[in-house]
C-alpha cells in the first residue's frame, strides 16, 4: 500500500534526490535525551586529536555537560572543556560556526558568547557567527565532527535551557541554567555515527565554514578512536542518507532533500507513521499526511509534540499555524487513525518536545535538525539523517527499539509492555491502552486558536517558505 501520490517505483532514500549523498557509517546509535549525548559527546572529545567542527543554532559557553555527582578530571563547563581540551591535544583545532542571531532572539540567547571562548581557549578555538543566509534564514544544524572519524546528528545543539535526563523528573535539581534558574523538562534525540559517513559531515561542516568566513580547512589526518565509550551500536556497516535543506542562495541552487525525503517517507508507509516534532507548520508536509489519512485504508499516524510553544510571540504564530495544521489533519481522519499528543508529567511542567524525528514502518527514518515548518523545508540551512532499511532484518529492529523506547518514555512504562500492547492491537490501541498514569501522553487540546489576520504577517517572518525581503519585513513589523 502506498499512496495515490506515489508509484512506488522510487526508492525513499535516492543520492541527488532526497539526499545529499548516501555514504556508510561502521556503527551508528542513539542517544535518547540530552544527558547522555553530553555524556557521550565528552568522551569523544577527550579522544579528539587534530580537528573538532561545531555547527550549532545555539551555544551557551557557561553550559555545564556533565552534571550530579560526578568528577571526570577536567572542567565540564562547554567554553573551560574545549579550552582544556586544546591546551592538552597542541595538533588540536577546534571550530564553532553559529547562527548569527537574529535580534528577536537577544533576550533568550547568551551574550558575548564569541569572546568568551576566545578568552577561554587561546588561538587554537575559533568561535564564528554564521550571517551567510538569506534574508529571515538561519543556520540551524546540530552536528559536531572529530576528526573527521566519528559525528553526532540530530535536534540537541549545546544551548541554554538543554539539559535532561529521560525521567523528566518535576524537580530535578540539576536541571538549571548557567544563573541557577530552573526550565521545563527537555526532551530530544541525537544519533552518532562512525566511519564514512562521518567524515563526509566533515567535508559538509567545513564548507559551511568557508562558505561564512572565506577560510577553507584542511582535511584532517588522524588515527583517533573517538567512538564514546559505554555507546553500543544499534546497527553496523549501514548506508545512510545525509539530507539537507538548503535555501537558493549566494550563487547557489536550493536544495529541498529534507522535504522530499519526509514526503516520499510518509508516501510509502504501510502500516504506521511516527513523528516527533517541536513544530507542526508546513503547508507541504500537512498535504503529504493528509492525503494519506484520505485513503481508503491509511497508516496509523502518531504525532508528538509539545504542549505549548514558548513566549507570547512563538505561540500566537507558531501555534496558530499548528493549530491549522492539525485542523487539516483531524479533518481528514475519518478512519480514525490520527492522534496528536504531548507528554505531561505530573505535578510538574510538560516536557518541551525539541526532537525532529520521523519513522514509518519501522523500515524508513529522519532525524536531524529539521522541524515539521515550512521554514525548515525551504529556507534554513539544515542536515539529518535518512535511513532506509532495505532488505535487511536489523535496521528496523534497531527502530523499532528506538521507537518502543521513546513510547515507553512518555508512558511511564517500559519498551516490553508497549511492544506487547502494540501486537494487541496495533499503534494507537497501545497508546491508548497505557495512557493516564503519572507519565502519559495527551491528546493535543482542539481549541487552539487559528492564526488571526492581523498575525499573518508576523506568521510570514517566523515561519516563513522563502527569503524574505524588504516589504515582507515591513508587512510584519508594522
Amino acid at each position: 500500500m502506498t499512496s495515490s501520490g506515489d508509484s512506488g517505483s522510487k526508492p525513499v532514500l535516492e543520492a541527488g534526490s532526497t539526499a545529499w549523498r548516501v555514504a556508510r557509517a561502521d556503527r551508528l546509535a542513539f542517544l535518547v535525551d540530552p544527558a547522555s549525548y553530553f555524556s557521550a559527546l565528552v568522551d569523544a572529545l577527550r579522544r579528539a586529536r587534530r580537528s573538532v567542527l561545531i555547527l550549532a543554532w545555539e551555544i551557551d559557553s557557561e553550559l555545564r555537560l556533565l552534571r550530579g555527582d560526578v568528577d571526570p578530571g577536567h572542567p565540564v563547563r562547554l567554553a573551560a572543556f574545549l579550552a582544556w581540551l586544546v591546551d592538552r591535544r597542541p595538533e588540536l583545532e577546534v571550530h564553532i560556526l553559529c547562527w548569527d542571531f537574529s535580534p528577536i532572539f537577544t533576550i533568550e540567547r547568551e551574550m558575548l558568547t564569541s569572546l568568551k571562548l576566545l578568552w577561554t581557549g587561546g588561538d587554537r578555538l575559533h568561535f564564528h557567527l554564521d550571517g551567510h543566509h538569506p534574508p529571515g534564514g538561519s543556520q540551524h544544524e546540530k552536528i559536531v565532527v572529530v576528526d573527521d572519524r566519528v559525528a553526532f546528528i540530530g535536534g540537541i545543539d549545546p544551548g541554554r535551557g538543554r539539559w535532561d535526563t529521560s525521567e523528566h523528573r518535576p524537580d530535578d535539581p540539576r536541571r538549571t541554567t548557567p544563573g541557577g534558574s530552573s526550565y521545563r523538562p527537555f526532551h530530544d534525540v541525537q544519533a552518532v555515527l562512525q566511519g564514512e559517513a562521518a567524515a563526509a559531515l566533515g567535508e559538509l561542516a567545513r564548507e559551511r565554514w568557508r562558505r561564512s568566513t572565506g577560510e577553507p580547512l584542511a582535511v584532517p589526518e588522524a588515527s583517533s578512536e573517538p567512538w564514546p565509550e559505554g555507546v553500543e551500536p544499534a546497527v553496523r556497516d549501514l548506508d545512510l542518507g545525509l539530507v539537507r535543506t538548503r535555501p537558493e542562495h549566494d550563487g547557489l541552487p536550493a536544495r529541498t532533500e529534507t522535504e522530499a525525503f519526509l514526503k516520499r517517507l510518509i508516501a510509502r508507509a504501510e502500516h504506521s507513521i511516527y513523528v516527533e516534532n517541536q513544530y507542526l507548520t508546513s503547508g507541504a508536509i500537512a498535504d503529504a499526511l493528509v492525503a494519506r489519512l484520505e485513503e481508503d485504508d491509511p497508516p496509523e499516524i502518531l504525532l508528538v509534540t509539545a504542549r505549548d510553544h514558548g513566549g507570547w510571540l512563538e505561540s500566537a504564530t507558531m501555534g496558530g499555524l499548528r493549530a491549522r495544521f492539525c485542523r487539516r489533519l483531524r479533518e481528514a481522519d475519518r478512519h480514525h487513525r490520527l492522534r496528536i499528543c504531548y507528554p505531561a508529567v505530573a505535578g510538574g511542567e510538560d516536557p518541551n518536545v525539541h526532537t525532529k524525528l520521523a519513522l514509518a514502518d519501522d523500515r524508513w527514518a529522519y532525524l536531524g535538525s529539521a522541524n515539521l515548518s515550512n521554514r525548515s523545508m525551504r529556507l534554513d540551512s539544515e542536515c539529518g539523517l535518512g535511513i532506509d532499511a532495505g532488505d535487511r532484518d536489523d535496521v528496523p529492529a534497531a527502530l523499532r527499539e528506538l521507537r518502543l523506547r521513546l513510547l515507553a518514555e512518555h508512558l511511564g512504562s517500559d519498551p516490553e509492555t508497549v511492544a506487547d500492547r502494540e501486537r494487541e492491537g496495533g499503534l494507537l490501541a497501545a497508546v491508548a491502552a497505557l495512557e493516564g498514569g503519572r507519565r502519559t501522553l495527551r491528546d493535543l487540546p482542539d481549541d487552539g486558536d487559528e492564526l488571526p489576520d492581523v498575525l499573518e504577517p508576523l506568521a510570514r517572518l517566523a515561519d516563513p517558505k522563502r527569503s524574505l525581503g524588504f516589504g515582507d519585513l515591513l508587512d510584519g513589523l508594522f
